[in-house]
């Protein structure tokens, strides 16, 4: 809560907690070779705020699970 006041605007843990818990992701497999991928939902810019505050980075392109 601290870094994200110095560096964004002051929120609450519970605030915080939510925008991250709505950042999700779909599992879709390919039926001919049976792998899997992630394809993230679009993140919303107070979510990417966040995850750069953090130092996480996250990614919007589909890659493969493994």
């Amino acid at each position: 809560m601290y870094r994200t006041a110095r560096q964004y605007q002051s929120m609450s843990f519970e605030k915080i907690r939510n925008e991250l818990l709505h950042a999700q992701a779909s599992v879709s497999v390919d039926t001919a070779t049976k792998k899997k991928y992630l394809i993230p939902s679009k993140t919303a810019p107070i979510q990417k705020k966040l995850y750069h505050i953090v130092g996480l980075k996250r990614s919007e392109a589909p890659r493969p699970m493994t």
